[in-house]
């Protein structure tokens, strides 16, 4: 997968409107998302996961919980997603349950979550592409998995391993290791080597023990 394109409103620290346009970077493989506690790093890989999968990237908050709390009411809090996977590009908008002012004004009423996929077109519009999933959360989070091959709890460890999320790894010894790296080979990620992490390790540092014979 590819981002190409981020789009949060009213979401996190984010009262308005921002754009993060990951095709600016061209073809570098990496880059570093950076900036002093609190800025707002997590939440920008909390907007992928929200619109990916429907949560976010330590699974403890809601998509109803990040809304801003400093955006006007009338402010429509949703993230938008622009990626590209096996040759084709899909845009994904969420909108989180959230409280909105009534048509009169009068009182605030519950909007429900929603989700709309599109595969887009060859101009990267949605009006040239196909209509996937037009508003139901759940059509959407099952047509993610079958795009990604992932889960959103695998894709968070794979592709967005959360702050601290390395120590459930770390603590977990080769049962927990074993789940990450089973997750990660059998999607390309690492090549296989037919043996389990306990073995393969187990394996070097035998042979990193055994003295050379002499020729």
């Amino acid at each position: 997968m590819k981002p190409l394109k981020l789009t949060m409103q009213a979401f996190g620290p984010f009262a308005g409107t921002e754009h993060l346009c990951f095709a600016d970077l061209g073809h570098t493989p990496l880059f570093l998302i950076n900036g002093p506690t609190g800025s707002g790093k997590t939440t920008l890989l909390d907007a992928i996961c929200l619109a990916l999968y429907n949560t976010t990237t330590g699974n403890e908050r809601q998509g109803s919980e990040m809304r801003c709390n400093q955006a006007e009411p009338d402010v429509e809090t949703f993230v938008e997603f622009d990626f590209e996977l096996a040759g084709s590009c899909y845009r994904i908008r969420r909108t989180p349950e959230q409280l909105r002012p009534s048509k009169r004004g009068e009182k605030l009423v519950i909007q429900r979550p929603t989700a709309r996929l599109h595969r887009l077109g060859e101009d990267g519009s949605e009006e040239s592409g196909e209509l996937l999933v037009e508003t139901k959360v759940n059509e959407a989070n099952e047509y993610i998995e079958r795009l990604t091959g992932l889960s959103g709890d695998q894709f968070r460890q794979v592709m967005v391993l959360p702050q601290g999320g390395i120590s459930e790894i770390a603590v977990g010894g080769f049962e927990g290791s074993g789940r990450y790296f089973r997750v990660t080979v059998s999607h390309g990620h690492i090549p296989q080597t037919g043996r389990g992490p306990e073995e393969s390790c187990r394996g070097r540092a035998a042979g990193g023990a055994r003295p050379k014979e002499s020729a």
